[in-house]
């Protein structure tokens, strides 16, 4: 699968959520069955977005931009829930705030994936 355009309508829909970053947030489709098919196509592009990083940057693990959200259907609901995972806590070493940090990332690179790359 390379055709990344056919999934512009979910890029529309999630690159809109990240950029509004207020969790969670409701996306309502018309019924239950489109609300199931719209979560498989998110996380098929983000699968196929992953796989194409992959490939392209020669990393043992492909990224997506939108690796950090969790799209959460209930049973018969036309409701799809966006919501993030982000730190919700405190992490402290004797009484004193430590800062998370992901040592495995490096700096951006201009030979990094960009969403633009899948149009």
């Amino acid at each position: 699968m390379k055709n990344f355009p056919a999934y512009r309508d979910v890029r529309i829909i999630l690159d809109t959520a990240i950029a509004n970053a207020q969790w969670p947030l409701e996306y309502t489709l018309s019924s239950a069955g489109e609300a199931t098919q719209w979560r498989l196509r998110a996380n098929r592009l983000r699968s196929e977005i992953r796989k194409y990083d992959k490939k392209l940057n020669g990393k043992p693990h492909g990224e997506s931009p939108y690796d950090e959200l969790v799209f959460l259907l209930e049973k018969d609901s036309n409701i799809v829930v966006i919501d993030c995972r982000v730190p919700t806590g405190v992490l402290t070493h004797a009484g004193q705030r430590v800062e998370p940090i992901i040592l495995d990332e490096e700096p951006d690179d201009e030979d990094d994936f960009e969403l633009g790359d899948l149009t």
